[in-house]
């Protein structure tokens, strides 16, 4: 059956009646596998918000029917990892801007006291709670953006500030949110969180940061790591283990 596709193009045969049908994960893949290829080109940065946040919107959906929320699980992460810091010596103190709120300190310290007793050994032992009015105040403040370049029917008139654009932190919630889903990365979520993540010291004993990827990724000078990430996807990369 032919596809309906002209080779080399996305223009669809007005005489050929088959369907082509993507699913919503589908779709989201995509989404989110062209704007991290456009981010690592250098491309315009609101043509990228615009792709990365129609991809992160329906992937936090599908996780939420799945019965896991979003902003609890990411605090529930970022929790764990500074409580580690602290239980494994890497640092007596919390970072900022944590340092600043004494409920935080004081809820950070009693993980680090849990962890040093055995009682929670991952992010997925903790219990968190957060307010559906503060959970609906982050989301207004996040998709503000993604709202304005969707929308011009009540605000035609509004202005769009670029350093409300965080698209580094779009793109990374995102590939988290599409590995969580599927339990496993795309050749593209896999290589942006190597682009993110490959010189952290948290990620030591992961599997992106000890691959052999992530190795000559910290042998480079920062100016020459968004290339060699670029050229890995542009090589028709399949996923880590093909470089071992």
């Amino acid at each position: 059956m032919q596809s309906g596709l002209y080779h080399g193009s996305d223009m669809r045969k007005k005489s050929d009646t088959a369907q082509i049908l993507v699913n919503k994960i589908a779709a989201a893949e995509r989404q989110l596998g062209k704007a991290i290829k456009m981010s690592l080109r250098g491309e315009d940065e609101l043509a990228i918000h615009t792709l990365g946040a129609a991809a992160y919107s329906m992937l936090r959906d599908l996780n939420q029917q799945r019965g896991r929320n979003e902003l609890e699980d990411a605090f529930r992460h970022a929790l764990f990892s500074l409580a580690g810091e602290i239980a494994s010596g890497r640092t007596n103190k919390v970072r900022k801007p944590f340092s600043k709120s004494a409920y935080m300190v004081g809820l950070i310290h009693d993980v680090v006291d849990k962890i040093k007793a055995g009682e929670v050994s991952s992010a997925d032992g903790l219990s968190v709670s957060i307010s559906e009015a503060q959970q609906r105040a982050h989301w207004k403040k996040f998709n503000g953006p993604a709202n304005f370049l969707k929308h011009a029917d009540h605000d035609s008139e509004k202005l769009l500030s670029l350093d409300t654009i965080d698209n580094d932190l779009l793109l990374i919630s995102a590939c988290a949110s599409y590995a969580k889903l599927m339990g496993e990365h795309t050749p593209e979520t896999e290589i942006y969180v190597l682009y993110r993540c490959g010189d952290n010291p948290e990620w030591r004993g992961s599997e992106i940061y000890e691959s052999k990827a992530g190795a000559r990724f910290r042998e480079l000078p920062p100016e020459k790591r968004r290339e060699y990430c670029l050229n890995l996807l542009e090589k028709n990369y399949s996923g880590l283990k093909t470089l071992e």
